[in-house]
């Protein structure tokens, strides 16, 4: 699909929508994709979970939805595929029963335990990094798990990506010097 918003604007609306046909069930699956970069996992978590639950607003979904059918990119789809995949965006076909939405976060955060991994932990290095990822990501889990259940998202279908890096904002500076948006 090609870009959907303002390369000066880039913060309206999901980040990115992706599809899949299940052939074994005959649905189509909407993955619709946020990401949250924040120093603080805190408040990363927070913001995600707002994002979340905001689009998952029906009218907000059915704008979004519109955007899909206006610029979607369909090379590599025959016609009827088109036809068909379209079909399943259309709330007045009886296809349109047969997408699930999955919603898909990536969340980025400040990862202290990098500075306990030196170069003289090269040869130990990822286990180390995974038994202090795994220490932070039991300490976060039941934070998040609260933040969805207040925001009543509970058993919707989230899927959750945490991203630990050194520092958000060098990675959000590197990225983007490499898509060549300014600064």
């Amino acid at each position: 699909m090609s870009l959907k918003t303002n390369r000066e604007m880039p913060v309206h609306g999901a980040d990115g929508i992706h599809a899949k046909f299940c052939q074994e069930s005959g649905k189509i699956f909407l993955y619709w994709g946020e990401s949250k970069l924040y120093s603080n996992i805190t408040a990363a978590i927070s913001s995600a979970v707002d994002s979340i639950s905001e689009s998952l607003d029906p009218e907000k979904m059915q704008h979004e939805i519109d955007l899909v059918q206006r610029n979607i990119d369909f090379s590599g789809l025959n016609g009827s595929a088109r036809e068909a995949f379209l079909r399943y965006l259309d709330p007045f076909d009886e296809s349109y029963n047969d997408r699930d939405d999955i919603t898909t976060c990536l969340i980025g955060f400040d990862f202290k335990a990098f500075a306990a991994i030196t170069p003289a932990d090269a040869t130990k290095a990822e286990e180390k990094f995974i038994i202090l990822a795994q220490k932070e990501l039991k300490e976060i889990a039941p934070k998040l798990a609260q933040k969805l259940h207040e925001a009543g998202l509970g058993g919707r279908p989230i899927e959750i990506f945490f991203f630990p890096v050194p520092s958000v904002q060098e990675f959000r500076d590197l990225f983007q010097a490499k898509i060549g948006w300014k600064k």
